[in-house]
């Protein structure tokens, strides 16, 4: 939601019922209008953004260019087994991270209730749908500005500190995930 919010061109519906999603996904548009999630992936809603948003985004950035390859990486092999992908996020200016995927949070919601009752199709588990998550940070935050210089001298520290940074974003996000690991750590 944060970078619509002092965007006077466009409209945006908040949803509170999962269904709701649904069904726009559905309708699809509505009076040339096309319905999309802020959840989906950055390149789906540039368009309506603008290119502005891109370049404050760089223009922020507090980790240096010839770390962000490497943070990246290092984060994406750590969160291995809830994210597939790690990137700098265009579009994020308070928050310090977010998840984006194929699939809205609404629908993960229900895909872990099919799960559950053992309804879920053709095999299909969440932590195989977990791989096409993608983690978007925010190199402008001090949290993730702080977590790349910790993870240069205290790797287990970053690691703890990135699992949990991952917890706050999934459960920010509505996206179910077991919070046991969490408060086991």
């Amino acid at each position: 939601m944060e970078p619509f919010k002092n965007n006077k061109d466009l409209d945006v519906l908040i949803l509170t019922l999962q269904v709701d999603e649904l069904l726009l996904q559905q309708m699809g548009d509505y009076k040339g209008k096309k319905f999309v999630s802020i959840e989906s992936a950055y390149e789906e809603i540039q368009k309506d953004l603008g290119k502005n948003v891109e370049l404050e985004a760089q223009s922020r950035s507090r980790i240096p260019e010839d770390d962000i390859t490497g943070f990246c990486l290092w984060l994406k092999n750590d969160l291995s087994d809830s994210i597939g992908k790690v990137s700098i996020s265009k579009r994020l200016k308070d928050t310090p991270a977010l998840i984006t995927g194929q699939m809205s949070s609404s629908m993960r919601m229900m895909m872990q209730m099919m799960e559950g009752s053992g309804q879920m199709p053709g095999g299909m588990d969440m932590s195989r749908l977990a791989k096409d998550n993608t983690l978007e940070l925010n190199a402008a935050h001090p949290i993730v500005v702080n977590l790349n210089q910790l993870r240069k001298t205290n790797k287990e520290a970053a690691s703890l500190v990135a699992r949990q940074l991952l917890d706050n974003v999934m459960v920010q996000s509505g996206i179910p995930f077991n919070m046991q690991d969490g408060t086991d750590r």
